[in-house]
C-alpha cells in the first residue's frame, strides 16, 4: 500500500477535536501561573511519562516558536502551560540515530548508531525505557515508520513495541502509518492499564509510553480537510494534521483521567531544510533548519509554565525525565538534566552540542560531516570548514572560518574530544534486501558497505 492510499483511508479529524483538546489542557493546568519556581529532584516521583516524538518537524513552523501559520494550536497550548525550550538541538538529522540519542542520553559516537538502516543499537547502554522498567514502570512504544522497526534495536527495555504497519496487501508494502493509526493503539494500551485506585484495587504501576508520529516526513500528503486547506504547502498540512491528531489523543487521555499524574515530553527528532542551503529535505547537511528542534515539557501544577532560553539538547531528555520522576540516572552520559533550568535556575554557559551527518559519507563517499555548537558559535568540520555566529547570522549564510579561525579553536578541541571518546569505531552492517527496499521507499539512501579510508579534499 502506498502512502497516498494510507492517507485516503484515514478519517480526518474534526476541528472541534482540536478545540476540545486545547480546552482539556487548560483545565489540566489547574491554575498554574506563568512564573517558574524551583523544581526538586523527584518532584514527579511515580508519575507516568508520555514521550511524543514528531518526525521532521521544523521548529519555526510551530506557533510557540514564532510561526504565524496557525498550524499548531494543541502544541502551542502545551507550550504556554508547560516549559518551552527556546533553543533545542538535535545531534543527527536522521530518524534512527536521533531517536537513539534520545533513548540513551549519549551522542552517536558513544551509542554507536550513525545512520538509518545499516546501524543497530546493540543494547549495551541503558535506555530510558529500560531504566524506567527496572524501576517498576510498564513500558510501551508505538511507532510510525519502518525506519524504527524493532530489528534496529530501539525496542530495548519496552514490554510492548508496536511497530506493525497495517494495511491491505503485502506487509513489505506498508512502511509507515498515520498519527491516528499510531495513537489509537497507544490510547488502548494506556486505558487498559487501569487509571485509578480503589479500596478493592491498588493503584497500577506507572507507565512510560513513547509515540512516534512520522507524518511530516516526505512525501507530504495530508488527509482532508488539510490537503485542500494547504494545497500550496502540503508540508504545513501534514504538521496541522499531526497537531490535530495529537490534540484529540490528549483530550481522550484527559477524559479517561490519564493526565492527572503524567509528565508529557514532546520533541522533534530533526527538522526539514525545505530548499535552504540547496537541501530539499534532510540528512545530507547539518544547518539549523534540520538541527534546531521543538522541545516541550508539561506537568502542571508541579512544573509551572516557563520559557528556558539557555540551549538544551535531545541527549538531555533522558537525564531530565529520570531526574524529575526520581529514578537514578545511569552514568556516564553526554546529556545533563535540565531540571534546574526548568525551575528558573541560571544555566551553565559551558554546555556544547555535538552533531554529525554521516549518511552522505556512508552512502555516497562524501567527506564525513561533524560539528559542534557552543555559546551561539557553530563549527561544521569539513575539508572547507564552516564557522557561523548564530546570533548575528541565524540563516548560516556567512562563513567566518577563514577570517576568524581563532574563534573556532575551542570548538575544534571539543569536537576532537567527543570523537576520541567514542567507545569503538563504528561501521555499517550488511542490510537485507527487504529492509533496504522498505527504507528506500521512505526516501532513505543507505550505505551498504564500509567505506575505505580516504583523504578528503576541498573537491
Amino acid at each position: 500500500m502506498t502512502r497516498m492510499a494510507m492517507h485516503a483511508t484515514r478519517p480526518a479529524i474534526a476541528l472541534t477535536s482540536v478545540i476540545a483538546a486545547i480546552g482539556c489542557l487548560s483545565a489540566c493546568g489547574r491554575g498554574a501561573t506563568s512564573t517558574a519556581q524551583p523544581v526538586a529532584a523527584g518532584a514527579l516521583r511515580g508519575s507516568n511519562v508520555l514521550l511524543v516524538s514528531i518526525d521532521t518537524l521544523r521548529a519555526d513552523h510551530v506557533g510557540a516558536y514564532g510561526s504565524a501559520l496557525g498550524l499548531t494550536p494543541a502544541l502551542d497550548r502545551i507550550a504556554r502551560e508547560g516549559v518551552r525550550f527556546e533553543t533545542a538541538y538535535a545531534h543527527v538529522p536522521l530518524t534512527l540515530p536521533s531517536h537513539t540519542t534520545i533513548m540513551t542520553g549519549l551522542y552517536p559516537p558513544a551509542n554507536g548508531v550513525r545512520d538509518n538502516g545499516t546501524f543497530r543499537f546493540d543494547g549495551k547502554h541503558p535506555t530510558l525505557a529500560g531504566t524506567l522498567k527496572q524501576s517498576g514502570y510498564a513500558t510501551a512504544a508505538f511507532i510510525g515508520a519502518f525506519v524504527l522497526d524493532a530489528r534496529f534495536g530501539l525496542n530495548a527495555g519496552f514490554d510492548t513495541y508496536d511497530d506493525r504497519m497495517r494495511g491491505s496487501g503485502s506487509n513489505s508494502e506498508v512502511v509507515q502509518r498515520t498519527a491516528e493509526q499510531v495513537l489509537a493503539p497507544a490510547f488502548e494500551w494506556i486505558s487498559g492499564r487501569g487509571l485509578g485506585a480503589s479500596p478493592q484495587s491498588p493503584a497500577p504501576s506507572p507507565w512510560f509510553v513513547w509515540a512516534h508520529l512520522y507524518d511530516p516526513h516526505e512525501p507530504y500528503t495530508p488527509p482532508e480537510p488539510f490537503a485542500s486547506r494547504y494545497a500550496a504547502d502540503p508540508y504545513s498540512g501534514e504538521i496541522a494534521y499531526v497537531d490535530s491528531a495529537l490534540g484529540a489523543f490528549l483530550e481522550r487521555l484527559r477524559t479517561a483521567g490519564a493526565l492527572e499524574h503524567t509528565l508529557i515530553v514532546i520533541a522533534a527528532d530533526h527538522g526539514e531544510s525545505l530548499g535552504e542551503h540547496g537541501e530539499r529535505t534532510h540528512g545530507l547537511f547539518a544547518y539549523d533548519a534540520t538541527l534546531r528542534v521543538l522541545l516541550l515539557i508539561w506537568a502542571p501544577p508541579a512544573i509551572r509554565p516557563a520559557v528556558v532560553t539557555s540551549p538544551v539538547r535531545l541527549v538531555d531528555i533522558l537525564p531530565t525525565v529520570l531526574d524529575l520522576v526520581g529514578v537514578g540516572v545511569p552514568a556516564p552520559l553526554d546529556g545533563r538534566s535540565a531540571r534546574g533550568a526548568i525551575g528558573g535556575e541560571k544555566a551553565s554557559d559551558d554546555q556544547d552540542s555535538y552533531f554529525e551527518a554521516l549518511n552522505a559519507n556512508l552512502a555516497r563517499n562524501w567527506a564525513p560531516l561533524k560539528g559542534m555548537v557552543r555559546r551561539g558559535l557553530k563549527l561544521i568540520d569539513l575539508p572547507i570548514p564552516e564557522l557561523y555566529d548564530l546570533s548575528a547570522d541565524p540563516g548560516e549564510l556567512r562563513n567566518l572560518y577563514a577570517s576568524q579561525r581563532e574563534r573556532a579553536r575551542d570548538l575544534e578541541t571539543r569536537l576532537d574530544r567527543v570523537n576520541a571518546g567514542a567507545s569503538a569505531p563504528s561501521a555499517p552492517a550488511p542490510i537485507d534486501p527487504d529492509a533496504e527496499a522498505r527504507l528506500r521507499s521512505l526516501g532513505y539512501v543507505v550505505g551498504t558497505a564500509a567505506r575505505p579510508a580516504h583523504a578528503y579534499t576541498s573537491a
